[in-house]
């Protein structure tokens, strides 16, 4: 951090002209260009050239009115709770804004530097100060207003913050006692007529002229000097902050406080901070012989805060304690789920016990039970639960094989899961696909990228299947050949065959759609090399963090959605944080209708649940598909292509891609408090078996602000990595505080160092005496002249050693005595810990069980590899002969591949039992179709030449397709008479039961 006095603006206020002029010299002759009058100017002597014409331009700065903008954050908030002792603070963004006007015009600073010795410090006065005001120092009366003639008075209604609405006009013109503007402008100027007719708004303050002198004790305004100054900081771990740099922040300082030990109340009370303008000041009340009581001042900015008595319940120390022992994983505060099961008054119910300890179970794993309507209009409750969960998750939700979780859905009711032990559905995964699906046709860009995307895949795979059965080449190939073409034209006719039939679209009504399962193989691998390289930046592998564009700009438009995808960028907060009382500290009792008050403090840590994302991304780019319905290859290929990305190093470096896998919630007063919190993360490591901090690597890779309370951070690493999480106040929102004792500790000067500083800056002691000349209990001003001339003279030192002070004092030696302790909140996991001893691998999106999911093995597309540019010959010929001898045939013919739709076919075929019990068990998402491979009962053909010609005997040929009737269940249902007690029995194809039989 690197502290200024000021930062005075290079081109203060007005109207400035740039000339330019452009001298060019050739064989010795000069060309001169520039800009000039042509009309008025009069012609130059023979040999000059004419005057140069002024481009003018006029710096504006801000007189009645602020941007909002430029307010970085201000201390205490709105309605925050705050000690007595604390001076307000306002932190801007710009940090010229303090000193873009001038106090005073330069003469009279001239003279005010004979008056008083601190004029001659190198600090420059700003126009603008902090002030603390009660309530009832800024009320008028009916008497008041009418004195001041302040437009559309009204005594009963006051406006919240004691300032009054008017434009420039009315103020220069109508109200009688003010800052005299007028007085500080240079003779003959047109400033003050401009200023009498504007319309412009401002905000005035009327506070009592003997308040106003108190405040500002001083004729000069000296006090000014020293409450506003500049720090550069480092933007690292801050909140939305754009990688690591640092910028330059102005800060502006109240030296009144509230209400302290003195005289005063011994409640709280309300105090209203103003921003007020305090240009031309010293040249008084426009017109002093006016009798009114009353001062009107600009407020730029305004707002409110509550006081307290010193030792405070709700301060900013406490908050720090509560926020540390509130924290926990990501689900109901565990007083609510104990309570789960002890608030079940009637120990005799067994079932109700046990069913309570099944809930307590799911709400302990980040559920929370919604309510859901069936696809047949049945209204019931379902469990969800988001991406953020508080425990590990597997890479697959079922507990059977991986093959079991679908690669793709077309509809989202693939990843419906049965909790059986609840009998309710768990929608966690379907709302998932859902909401990308729903994401991605909201995305305009995303989705016209993804349909250009498809369709260019699909044209490319499709014009190169076309070539190689028809066994041309293409155009580039045959450019590329064309050199060498002439030299081989004898051989051209040798071996000349009849030629093949060629597959061409024709618009004949015997065209049929040809499905043969090699071609269909050859098609998905074309079509996967297409991706291939669109995906690639020149031959490596398109990545964010490398300069070159990827082959196809769609395919950056739909890698960097994906990314912001896993960075949970554009999920719905509800779907983040499904229930509110996760988010919930104060514990509320399980009974209660008390509505859940937020923010309360909370820190809640989670995991993040790779296949809830998976499912997502799935939803989305299912999307633009007008190509395939039952396999979607350029689907599958798009995720195989970016998990390419993610296991890849980033070129010239062993780094991989960081994707989250940990991360934590922070709600609090303390966020609004400090919008700028610093948060640092830091990994640990083993060397010669002692685990310590890994300097090399930082886990925070996303760190934003949800809203005004609530701050997000996503970790690249697993929470057993973790050496500590810093929580620190930033150098630019830390407290001010008056030089009086608080909390019982006596106020101590720090001891600075302008050389040869300690790790540890120590503070020493003041004698009471001198402190108490620092600061007036009854006007709450801090005697800035007082305390300033004490650091003269305890600051300064000097050793034989390295230490010592030497610098003037200025208004940032006096915020650096002013500033409060600095207070930080330190997360370690518990001692003994040990990082893991295994990694969790890449992350990956979920392509199936198996390494391909729409090819066999020995023809999968290896991605990365482009060496499949051409299918083989000798498979392009068997192919093709294949379709010749089927062409021979007067019908289309049977493909070996075959989806019966219709449930009487699929009732005619017979089929084993135990298959279908067991294809049943072990897919636990029950309203999605089940595809079983048969063999053709010979019942369903007389004419088996041309299957036999087509497949191999262990080929199946037919796929039978069993899917779920989509109708209410039965409501008269058998009763099994085996079981005691007998029970109700549903068909497999009926929807489970909504009540208990």
């Amino acid at each position: 951090m690197k502290l200024y006095n000021h930062h005075t603006p290079v081109l203060p206020e007005g109207t400035y002209g740039i000339e330019a002029k452009q001298i060019i010299e050739a064989a010795n002759e000069e060309l001169h260009v520039y800009n000039y009058d042509s009309v008025n100017s009069v012609p130059p002597p023979a040999g000059q050239d004419f005057p140069v014409a002024l481009q003018k331009f006029t710096v504006v700065a801000p007189r009645f009115q602020i941007d909002p903008k430029t307010i970085n954050s201000y201390y205490p908030p709105d309605g925050f709770v705050e000690e007595g002792r604390i001076l307000p603070h306002i932190v801007f963004n710009d940090p010229y804004l303090p000193w873009e006007r001038p106090l005073f015009q330069p003469r009279f600073f001239a003279a005010a530097s004979v008056i008083h010795p601190f004029a001659r410090l190198k600090t420059r006065p700003p126009w603008i100060a902090l002030v603390v005001f009660d309530l009832e120092e800024l009320k008028l009366s009916e008497a008041d207003g009418a004195a001041l003639r302040i437009p559309a008075f009204n005594a009963n209604e006051l406006p919240s913050t004691g300032a009054y609405m008017m434009t420039v006009a009315d103020y220069l013109t109508q109200v009688t006692s003010r800052v005299s503007l007028k007085g500080g402008l240079p003779p003959g100027s047109t400033v003050w007529t401009n200023l009498q007719a504007s319309s412009d708004p401002v905000n005035v303050i009327f506070p009592k002229k003997n308040l106003v002198q108190t405040i500002f004790p001083h004729e000069k305004l000296l006090e000014t000097m020293f409450m506003a100054h500049v720090r550069q900081v480092s933007t690292t771990d801050i909140p939305d902050a754009a990688g690591d740099d640092s910028r330059l922040y102005s800060i502006c300082t109240s030296h009144r406080s509230g209400p302290t030990i003195g005289p005063g109340p011994t409640k709280p009370t309300t105090q209203i901070v103003h921003l007020v303008s305090v240009e031309n000041m010293i040249y008084g009340p426009h017109d002093p012989s006016n009798a009114s009581d009353r001062f009107g001042m600009i407020s730029l900015f305004s707002w409110n805060y509550t006081s307290t008595p010193p030792l405070p319940t709700p301060n900013f120390t406490a908050i720090i304690k509560n926020l540390a022992d509130q924290k926990q994983m990501l689900r109901p505060p565990n007083l609510i789920l104990s309570e789960v099961v002890t608030s079940i008054t009637d120990p005799t119910s067994s079932d109700i016990e046990a069913g309570a300890k099944l809930l307590h179970k799911r709400l302990s794993l980040g559920y929370t039970v919604s309510r859901w309507r069936t696809s047949t209009g049945e209204e019931t409750a379902a469990l969800m639960r988001g991406p953020l969960v508080p425990v590990p998750t597997s890479r697959t939700p079922t507990s059977t094989t991986l093959s079991d979780w679908p690669a793709t859905s077309n509809t989202g009711k693939d990843y419906q899961i049965l909790a059986r032990d609840l009998g309710l559905m768990d929608m966690t995964y379907s709302a998932a696909w859902q909401l990308g699906k729903m994401m991605a046709m909201l995305d305009t860009v995303f989705f016209q990228a993804l349909l250009r995307f498809r369709s260019a895949i699909h044209k490319t795979a499709t014009n190169e299947l076309r070539l190689a059965l028809n066994g041309l080449e293409a155009t580039a190939d045959l450019i590329n050949r064309a050199p060498n073409l002439m030299a081989n034209v004898s051989t051209l006719t040798k071996g000349l065959q009849s030629p093949m039939r060629n597959i061409l679209a024709t618009n004949s009504a015997r065209t049929w759609t040809v499905i043969h399962p090699r071609m269909l193989m050859l098609s998905q691998s074309l079509a996967g090399s297409a991706i291939d390289r669109s995906a690639r930046s020149g031959e490596h592998v398109f990545s964010d963090f490398q300069i070159g564009n990827a082959n196809n700009a769609d395919w950056e438009i739909i890698h960097e959605w994906i990314s912001d995808k896993l960075f949970l960028s554009g999920v719905p907060a509800h779907y983040l944080v499904t229930d509110p009382s996760h988010l919930a500290s104060t514990p509320i009792p399980f009974s209660s209708k008390e509505p859940i008050q937020l923010p309360p403090e909370a820190l809640r840590f989670f995991h993040i649940d790779d296949a809830w994302l998976d499912c997502l991304i799935d939803g989305a780019l299912s999307v633009a598909n007008h190509f395939s319905v039952e396999e979607d290859t350029v689907r599958l290929k798009i995720k195989e292509v970016y998990n390419t990305f993610l296991r890849t190093p980033v070129e010239g470096t062993t780094l991989k891609a960081p994707i989250p896998r940990y991360g934590f919630f922070l709600r609090s007063a303390l966020v609004k408090a400090i919008p700028d919190l610093r948060v640092t993360i830091t990994c640990r490591k083993i060397e010669n078996n002692v685990v310590m901090e890994d300097p090399n690597r930082t886990p925070l890779i996303r760190l934003t602000k949800m809203d005004d309370h609530t701050i997000l951070a996503l970790l690249d690493c697993l929470p057993e990595e973790i050496y500590k999480i810093l929580l620190v106040q930033p150098p630019h929102q830390q407290r001010f505080t008056a030089p009086i004792a608080g909390n019982g500790v006596p106020y101590t000067l720090k001891r600075l160092y302008t050389r040869g500083a300690p790790a540890e800056w120590p503070s020493f002691a003041t004698p009471p005496s001198e402190i108490a000349e620092w600061y007036d209990p009854a006007s709450r001003v801090v005697r800035i002249p007082k305390f300033v001339e004490s650091l003269k003279s305890a600051l300064p030192f000097t050793t034989p050693a390295a230490p010592a002070f030497d610098a003037d004092i200025g208004s940032a030696v006096v915020a650096l005595e002013l500033n409060d302790r600095n207070y930080q909140l330190e997360i370690k996991p518990p001692s003994g810990s040990s990082p893991p001893a295994t990694d969790r691998g890449d992350r990956q999106l979920w392509t199936g069980g198996t390494t391909t999911s729409a090819v066999p093995q020995h023809m999968a597309l290896r991605v990365g590899n482009l060496s499949l540019r051409r299918p083989s010959m000798d498979l392009v010929e068997s192919i093709r002969k294949e379709l010749v001898m089927t062409e021979n045939n007067d019908r289309p013919p049977i493909p070996t591949t075959v989806r019966k739709e219709s449930s009487q076919t699929a009732r005619s075929i017979p089929l084993q039992t135990s298959s279908i019990g067991r294809a049943h068990s072990a897919f636990p998402a029950i309203t999605s179709a089940r595809s079983i491979p048969i063999s053709i009962p010979t019942s369903l053909t007389s004419d088996t030449s041309t299957l036999s010609a087509l497949a191999t005997p262990t080929t199946p040929q037919y796929t039978l397709s069993i899917r779920p009737a989509y109708r209410t269940a039965s409501p008269f249902p058998s009763t099994s008479t085996s079981t005691t007690p007998p029970h109700r029995i549903y068909a497999p194809s009926d929807y489970l039961p909504t009540k208990s039989p």
